[in-house]
């Protein structure tokens, strides 16, 4: 009988250790990160922090983005023309850099930009903000995704209709759609254009 409780004994102190070892190296829930400004966007956790430029904003909350484009000659292009054309802000102006290779991964680092310094750095307006803080993680997905970002400003710049702009764009359109769905729900889209 004394065996028996020994064994039992050993088997939930065992039990016990093993339930604390891997609790212990679980990833930080989201809501912890949000409270020590962690929140991961697109796959990356960075130390976050205090800033004065954009480009320590990058280096503090996009790091892992931040590293690839800054390493990659084609992003760093993509980057430069992005921002000498005003691509962020029009159809006309964005659709030449599809063609280019660095894209995809300036649209990664673009994303974590907007999500972390669009409001100081990039002039975001109050629906902007609300994307920003409302629908975060499908705003950062749709602008990562550079067919998504071109139905957005196709339907923007009544280019065509919803339908056709996703049509033309397929690899973005089920992004596009939850963005635009969380858009609407939050009210954040009715808020654009105010400061």
């Amino acid at each position: 009988m004394k065996v028996k409780e020994y064994c039992f004994s050993i088997a939930l102190i065992m039990f016990a250790l093993f339930f604390f070892i891997s609790g212990s190296t679980l990833p930080t829930s989201a809501d912890e990160m949000k409270k020590s400004g962690q929140l991961p966007i697109l796959g990356q956790s960075c130390a976050g922090g205090t800033h004065t430029t954009i480009t320590e904003c990058a280096a503090a909350w996009c790091c892992k983005t931040n590293d690839i484009c800054n390493s990659n000659s084609e992003c760093r292009d993509a980057r430069s023309q992005f921002f000498s054309t005003r691509a962020g802000r029009s159809y006309k102006a964005f659709i030449p850099l599809l063609k280019l290779p660095g894209l995809n991964d300036w649209m990664q680092n673009f994303s974590c930009l907007n999500i972390y310094c669009g409001k100081p750095y990039l002039g975001h307006d109050a629906g902007e903000r609300c994307l920003m803080d409302k629908c975060r993680e499908v705003t950062a997905t749709c602008f990562a995704n550079p067919d998504c970002y071109a139905i957005k400003y196709c339907v923007i710049d009544k280019v065509g209709s919803r339908a056709e702009c996703m049509e033309r764009y397929p690899k973005g359109k089920t992004d596009f759609e939850m963005w635009s769905t969380c858009g609407v729900s939050t009210g954040c889209f009715s808020l654009i254009g105010t400061p």
